[in-house]
């Protein structure tokens, strides 16, 4: 048996009862609010005893807390903790043991008395973690990663740091923490605050660091990082400034994190608030599963932010660097009450990367990433959600399009309707009144009206409180007998209007000074009529980039040309580049042809050869190519990926081959040329097998090769992407591999027995321990549908169990499209039955009929 073929899998989703699809999207996830905070935790202490080999750790947490309500019992978060002693005393009192409930998923402390509201108790708790399921995740080498370091760190956020040492783990409550944790000798340990001893212990074969956290955050940003690291230490201000790098990436330390004592003075600077905590350091360490971290005074960073010389050619790892270095004053001095309002936390984080690009790299490229910004921010969760959303089925389900890019261009949207100096004013008052508390969106919104004097009612009410973005269109046309220009602006989008500003710019020939239009738009369509000296040479339709919106414009191609050529904001000339994109007309083409040349700024070169892509003719081909040679890596990456859309084309395909053999000082531009040459020509399964022993940034040439193995039929191409999918393998190119696997089964007519070894491998890395992992077997599983129907039971288990959201909301998505397809299948299987009915009493007719004749 083979695997079915595309068109028939589309047939199958066809035949889907209505019902049953109306009855899912009527399900409404649950309504969240911050729950309730019976005691204050004033102070958290964890006396650790760290066991590496063991994965394991075991000790004392000991919690100072104020009985804020009449009580019997405290509850506390903690997940499959062992416990074997609680102690409490109130006030000064002697300590004595008290009874307790472990449910697996709290602490129930039962107080031998009432508790009366003000009463200070202190817990002492005696437990045991081992291998917790998240929250503290431990690694070392086994038979099959011989080379993995012995490590163990903690991630909290949202609700994981439950799993490994009591507490009131959400973002409401707030503490001050200290961690002394015994470890081997010749590991380093980072926790938060500041290093009070590190002392020799157990005769010198272990070592107890003692990290105290005088001022008080919350719980999900604890942390407990123990490896082998090298330490490089600066100041700033007199702190202590530490970058914590594995020992074979330690020769990139400084080329990665060079600017952080500039971005500490900028960011105190720009906000108003000195940098808050005692120290700052940053640790990478072994798989991580996001991209950062912003534990308070100690920032967790994946492997992939320290970047070589070569790696510093097609990115930068300021970005990341900014985003988890502004949330120390954004999410760890003020913290957003919760998940509802995580906007607060992670805009407030992803504007700072907009602001350090700013000051650092210029206004060309902080334009062009909030261009990229303003992209995401208008997919997504952001389409349907509002960014204040309190429905949600679990807090990872806040993190997405809405937190991060729509709530930066929020801030953004609110700098450029404050002015910028007031907006700093603002946000210092914001930052100063919340220090060291929590905080909602009226907090916000209440700090900017009370300081400025401006309503923002409406304006959080569009921006965070309702789903989706304007979708303008305006329609500019000049009257020479009137010398005006008619500017007609209309919103597009389903349901009420949104209220912003809105500045169209006209350029006159012979005026120093363009003119202006201040647009106040409230309507679903308004009309203004805009007094000129001459027909316009340039119509600029938000030119300062202000406005979270799809912008649509309908005008004379000769200002769209004037806009390509000489608007001066890249965002301008990357919209006149998808709107020539969008022609089919030879002249237009051209003026992409160009502009891949000629444009001053990278970005807009990228876009254009991008756009000449998708058109593959012979008018893009030679520009392409050309583009192949410039100096900027960003433009060339772009030309390679632009040429595999040519097919099978053998002159761009010998160009590609030999740009292969030359090699690229950027890795990014091997890589897009590999993948493009997998699709024009079928590279020798020799090459691809020899790019996989090519060491990059990120694994991006590794990577490369094993989606282009994903697209060949050899029986041989599952082999390797089974092998590739190993726990020895980088886990980026594991990543790949899992994907692959999923693509080619679905894309080449695969046997039952290859398709079974694939089933088979995917639902073995469902056990996998990292969520990352896990998650993409499961999108491989969703992709293959009722071919995975075998790994069902497994999927749904962890769809309900799984402790980390990401992975459960995958495995959901999987067992819709194995159900889905499972109920088509039925669904076909009746209406093939219904048809041999109808068949046969066909045929029984018939022979009647046939006897009657006979008679």
């Amino acid at each position: 048996m083979t695997n079915r073929p595309v068109l028939l899998s589309v047939i199958f989703l066809a035949t889907v009862p209505g019902p049953v699809l109306a009855q899912a999207a009527a399900e409404s996830p649950p309504l969240q609010a911050a729950g309730d905070r019976p005691v204050d935790i004033r102070h958290l202490r964890l006396e650790l005893d760290v066991d590496l080999q063991a994965r394991r750790i075991a000790g004392t947490a000991t919690l100072d807390l104020v009985v804020l309500r009449p009580l019997s019992t405290i509850r506390l978060d903690a997940v499959n903790h062992q416990l074997t002693a609680v102690r409490g005393r109130r006030g000064k009192d002697k300590p004595s043991g008290l009874e307790f409930e472990n449910t697996g998923r709290e602490i129930l402390v039962h107080l031998p008395a009432r508790a009366a509201a003000g009463a200070k108790w202190q817990l002492a708790i005696d437990y045991s973690v081992t291998n917790p399921a998240t929250g503290l995740h431990f690694f070392g080498p086994t038979p099959k990663t011989p080379k993995q370091p012995l490590m163990v760190w903690s991630h909290g956020e949202p609700i994981s740091n439950r799993y490994w040492f009591p507490s009131q783990d959400h973002p409401a409550e707030r503490q001050s923490s200290e961690i002394i944790a015994t470890v081997p000798a010749g590991m380093e340990c980072l926790s938060n605050g500041k290093l009070v001893s590190r002392k020799k212990a157990d005769g010198g074969k272990r070592t107890r660091f003692h990290w105290k956290q005088e001022k008080s955050h919350v719980s999900y940003l604890t942390t407990l990082v123990v490896g082998r690291f090298e330490v490089t230490r600066e100041r700033w201000r007199g702190r202590p400034v530490l970058y914590y790098v594995p020992p074979d990436q330690a020769a990139d330390t400084a080329r990665t994190f060079g600017r952080t004592v500039e971005m500490l003075d900028f960011f105190s600077d720009t906000f108003g608030i000195e940098y808050p905590w005692e120290k700052y350091a940053q640790v990478v360490v072994e798989q991580f599963t996001a991209g950062g971290m912003e534990n308070t005074s100690a920032t967790t960073l994946y492997r992939g932010v320290m970047h070589d010389e070569r790696a510093m050619l097609d990115s930068t790892p300021d970005r990341l660097i900014a985003h988890e270095l502004g949330h120390q004053w954004w999410g760890d001095l003020v913290t957003c009450r919760n998940w509802s309002h995580l906007w607060l936390n992670e805009g407030f984080a992803t504007y700072s990367e907009v602001l350090w690009y700013e000051h650092k790299l210029g206004r060309d490229e902080a334009d062009y990433l909030l261009y990229s910004k303003s992209r995401s921010g208008r997919s997504g969760g952001a389409l349907t959600r509002p960014i204040v959303d309190r429905r949600y089925p679990s807090p990872r389900s806040m993190f997405d399009s809405r937190a991060y890019p729509k709530a930066g261009w929020v801030l953004h949207m609110l700098r450029h309707r404050v002015g910028d100096d007031a907006f700093l004013r603002a946000l210092k008052r914001y930052g100063t009144v919340y220090a060291y508390q929590v905080a909602e969106t009226g907090d916000l919104r209440r700090t900017f009206e009370r300081l400025l004097g401006h309503s923002l009612e409406r304006f959080f009410f569009d921006w965070t409180e309702r789903p989706g973005h304007p979708v303008v269109t305006v329609s500019s046309r000049y009257d020479a007998d009137a010398k005006q220009v008619r500017v007609e602006v209309t919103q597009d989008q389903k349901g009420e209007p949104f209220a912003f500003p809105l500045t169209v710019s006209f350029a006159v020939s012979g005026g120093s000074e363009p003119v202006r239009l201040d647009l106040s738009v409230t309507e679903k369509r308004q009309v203004a009529f805009v007094p000129v000296s001459s027909r316009p040479t340039l119509v600029r339709v938000d030119p300062e980039h202000s406005l979270l919106a799809e912008v649509k414009e309908k005008k004379a191609r000769g200002w769209w040309v004037a806009q390509l050529k000489s608007a001066p904001r890249v965002p301008e000339r990357l919209r006149a580049v998808a709107h020539f994109a969008a022609s089919r007309n030879a002249a237009d083409r051209k003026l992409l042809v160009e502009t891949v040349s000629n444009d001053k700024f990278y970005g807009v070169r990228v876009a254009a050869a991008a756009a000449l892509g998708r058109v593959a003719d012979d008018l893009s081909r030679p520009a392409l190519l050309a583009a192949l040679e410039q100096d900027n890596p960003h433009v060339r990456s772009a030309a390679a990926t632009a040429l595999g859309a040519f097919g099978k084309n053998d002159a761009v395909a010998d160009v590609l081959e030999a740009a292969w053999s030359e090699g690229d000082r950027s890795y990014k531009v091997e890589a897009a040329v590999l993948k493009s040459l997998a699709r024009i020509r079928k590279p020798p399964l020799k090459m691809l097998e020899d790019a996989l022993g090519r060491d990059s940034h990120r694994e991006v040439i590794r990577q490369a090769a094993l989606t282009a193995l994903a697209r060949r039929k050899e029986p041989r191409a599952i082999e390797i992407l089974l092998e590739w999918t190993g726990a020895d393998r980088p886990r980026r190119c594991r990543m790949a591999a899992i994907a692959g696997l999923g693509q080619r089964v679905t894309r080449v007519a695969t046997p039952e027995e290859e398709t079974g070894k694939v089933v088979k491998r995917l639902t073995g890395l469902l056990q996998a321990p990292g969520p990352r992992i896990r998650a993409v077997a499961l999108q491989a599983m969703r992709r293959l549908g009722g071919s995975a129907k075998a790994a069902e039971d497994v999927v749904a288990s962890l769809a309900e169990h799984d402790p980390e959201g990401r992975v459960r909301v995958a495995a959901q998505a999987a067992l819709k499209a194995m159900q889905t397809e499972k109920t088509a299948s039925a669904e076909l299987d009746r209406l093939r039955g219904e048809l041999e009915s109808l068949r046969k009493r066909n045929r029984d007719l018939a022979d009647r009929l046939k006897k009657l004749e006979a008679k």
